[in-house]
């Protein structure tokens, strides 16, 4: 995410298209119920149990974020899918 998005509001950041790889590995899951405070930095909600292991996963130094979610695994997965299946496309 750029730097220019540092003090978006909430309903700013949720109008920003993200690609797969921004929202898997850049900001926790919706179902962790977090508390926005920046488009990298979410506030957890203290003695919560989670049922989606991602929010566990969740950190908010920049360099960890969420790069060891299945939601960021799955966003880099989706983009070498398509990228993949373009090359094929350019081939034939």
């Amino acid at each position: 995410m750029t730097r220019d998005w540092a003090n978006i509001t909430l309903q700013q950041f949720y109008t920003k298209r993200l690609s797969s790889i921004e929202s898997g590995c850049c900001k926790p899951s919706n179902d962790c119920n977090f508390s926005y405070v920046s488009p990298t930095n979410w506030t957890t909600t203290a003695n919560s149990t989670y049922t989606n292991p991602d929010c566990h996963a969740w950190n908010n130094d920049p360099n960890i974020l969420c790069l060891d979610c299945q939601s960021c695994k799955a966003g880099v997965a989706d983009k070498y899918k398509h990228n993949w299946f373009d090359g094929v496309k350019a081939l034939t």
